[in-house]
């Protein structure tokens, strides 16, 4: 299991990611899905690099299953 600051360090990253490149890069790696099987994800992902709060913004939005996949991408060893 990953440290506490493993995790905020890894949530960082993800932030970072989320906000310099197009979700389109990381879908499949964080949630296992193109763009093209999940427009509302991308759509939810795009809102969320450009709205300012990023990963909060994106966490109270996504559907559960999805926040799911990216909690277990951001405690992943």
């Amino acid at each position: 299991m990953k440290s506490y600051e493993e995790i905020i360090q890894r949530t960082a990253d993800f932030d970072y990611m989320m906000r310099t490149q197009l979700p389109e890069k990381y879908m499949s790696e964080v949630f296992g899905v193109t763009a093209e099987e999940d427009p509302d994800l991308r759509q939810l992902l795009h809102n969320a690099s450009r709205n300012g709060i990023g990963i909060t913004y994106l966490l109270f939005k996504i559907p559960y299953d999805r926040h799911k996949q990216l909690i277990k991408y951001l405690s992943r060893s």
